[in-house]
């Protein structure tokens, strides 16, 4: 496909290389004139040359020039049609308007032999050879294989000859075999997430271990590695169909719900999203769309905590199917068996602490709280991608592949909690109250020049507060009890503003936390010099 793009002059020269055969001749200079294979750049301009091409058609072609724009993978075109007319004529479509940019679409294949002899491959000699319609082999498509026959997607388990070897000899393997044994899975839909992701889990406990990779296993993981590594001969028997509900029309589309059912343990959490259709006798099927599951972090987490990761990782997985289909979905409901993490969603984030409170409002960007329900964890079948039991059951009929069998049912049979979610106190945020007392004195001493009229003023506002506790009329003379309250009203005042941290300490401390006296010298001293403040000296009254 990259060679077929031409680069334009001014461009060549930042493809230019030198080449000889002989070290002892002069280099030759080249310029590549077309795309290079393994460019960083060259993948981009592929995919513009080929949807400006298809953008010029689209006026004369527009179904297959909008599916060339949304339907490649790099340089594999995926289509699927409600009938063979209609694939016929798309196909037919697609190969003419790529044609005129130089890139011919070869090695065609589909369930259907009326299309392939439209399309005049079967004529091809090449063609024959490669066309797999006897149900003994299956096609390549992406990393998976395809029954054309049947219709079926099925998972290739052929690894390197050396992984293979491992398997048949039962040896006790290293780090660096098992990773490499896990990761040759290839699982893009997440369909086999409740088996592969135990195989994670064992390369997080090996690494946890702090053993080296080529060191051999010890006694634990070299047990749980045979459990793993048996249950790989039954990833060949696994059949899912390609359409998610066979001899499906658009009509039976028409009343579509996603289901999403989320969990987690102690090692790992996942999720998995079904379709359910209601047909218009009343009846229910449901499909596996997708699935995903991640190990759990190295740090410890609590099970309310990693309920809330699976939450978020179901509501984005949501998205993702909502994104990609081009069905009209009606309606969207997210299971959980976790009660805390539903109180947290259907609970105003910032209540909560940051890990809870950034988690919540990133689910409630994709979902709302009115979708998600509750689920008994027996009916969950993300259930089964979290915990290994006596090993995943790897056949149609399970949980996983074929759903839980309410929803198979009347809404009416579904199960729900009793009541409103109750709310939780875990992961409350810590409320911070921050209080500051001003004191606010009762008369303003830098208003007076002299210290007697401050003192008698002080007492005569002492008495007119108190004198509705009291037989004293306002009008009597000053005693000297009066005078003493003002005379500590005063210095009170004072030393709050000249030693707050101070007498805020004495407070708390009833104690005392100051053993000499000279510090009460001084906040008197301080005090009364206070009181004789400057404006004594601006009005021509000398200090005392």
């Amino acid at each position: 496909m990259f060679h077929q793009i031409q680069i334009r002059p001014e461009d060549k020269n930042s493809q230019r290389f030198l080449w000889r055969s002989d070290p002892t001749q002069n280099p030759e200079v080249y310029l590549m004139d077309v795309a290079t294979f393994g460019s960083t750049c060259s993948p981009a301009s592929a995919q513009f040359v080929k949807n400006l091409n298809a953008e010029q058609h689209a006026s004369k072609y527009p179904d297959a020039a909008k599916s060339i724009i949304n339907r490649y993978y790099v340089d594999d075109y995926f289509e699927s049609f409600d009938d063979e007319s209609e694939a016929k004529r798309i196909a037919v479509d697609v190969r003419t308007i790529q044609k005129q940019a130089g890139f011919t679409l070869h090695n065609w294949r589909s369930n259907s032999i009326e299309v392939l002899n439209h399309l005049e491959v079967l004529p091809n000699p090449t063609a024959k050879e490669l066309k797999l319609v006897d149900g003994e082999k299956l096609e390549r498509v992406l990393g998976m294989l395809w029954n054309p026959v049947t219709d079926e997607l099925g998972f290739s388990t052929l690894m390197r000859s050396d992984v293979q070897d491992l398997l048949r000899s039962e040896s006790r393997p290293t780090k660096r075999q098992i990773l490499r044994c896990v990761m040759s899975l290839f699982d893009p839909l997440g369909i086999l997430a409740p088996f592969i992701i135990h195989g994670k889990v064992l390369i997080q406990d090996l690494w946890r271990s702090g053993i080296s990779w080529d060191d051999q296993v010890g006694d634990p993981i070299f047990t749980r590695w045979n459990e793993w590594a048996k249950m790989i001969e039954f990833i060949q028997t696994i059949r899912v169909p390609r359409s998610y509900f066979v001899n499906a029309t658009k009509l039976t589309y028409k009343n579509t719900e996603l289901h999403v059912f989320v969990d987690a343990s102690e090692v790992a959490y996942s999720c998995v999203a079904y379709f359910r259709v209601v047909q218009d006798e009343g009846s229910m099927d449901l499909a596996l769309i997708s699935g995903k599951s991640k190990v759990a972090p190295l740090k410890p987490l609590s099970i309310p905590r990693l309920e809330l990761q699976s939450c978020l990782l179901g509501a984005q997985l949501l998205s993702l199917i909502k994104k990609e289909h081009e069905i009209d979905i009606s309606r969207t409901i997210l299971w959980t068996d976790s009660r805390t993490a539903l109180s947290w969603i259907h609970s105003d984030p910032r209540n909560y602490r940051p890990f809870v409170a950034h988690r919540v409002s990133e689910i409630l960007e994709f979902t709302t709280p009115a979708n998600w329900r509750w689920v008994p964890s027996k009916a969950n079948p993300a259930d089964e991608a979290t915990k290994w039991g006596c090993g995943p059951y790897f056949t149609n009929n399970s949980n996983w592949f074929s759903g839980p069998n309410f929803l198979r049912q009347p809404e009416s049979h579904w199960p729900s909690i009793a009541g409103k979610v109750t709310s939780t106190e875990e992961e409350l945020r810590n409320s911070v109250l921050l209080h500051i007392t001003t004191y606010e004195p009762l008369i303003s001493y830098e208003r007076f020049s002299r210290w007697e009229r401050l003192h008698r003023s002080m007492a005569y506002v002492l008495r007119f507060a108190h004198h509705r506790r009291s037989s004293t009329k306002l009008s009597d003379p000053l005693e000297q009890t009066d005078l003493l309250a003002a005379s500590h009203q005063i210095f009170k005042q004072v030393q709050l503003e000249v030693y707050p941290q101070e007498v805020a300490t004495l407070k708390e401390n009833s104690e005392g936390t100051f053993e000499s006296s000279s510090l009460f010298g001084s906040m008197y001293r301080s005090s009364m010099k206070k009181v004789y403040s400057e404006k004594t000296v601006e009005s021509g009254i000398p200090r005392q």
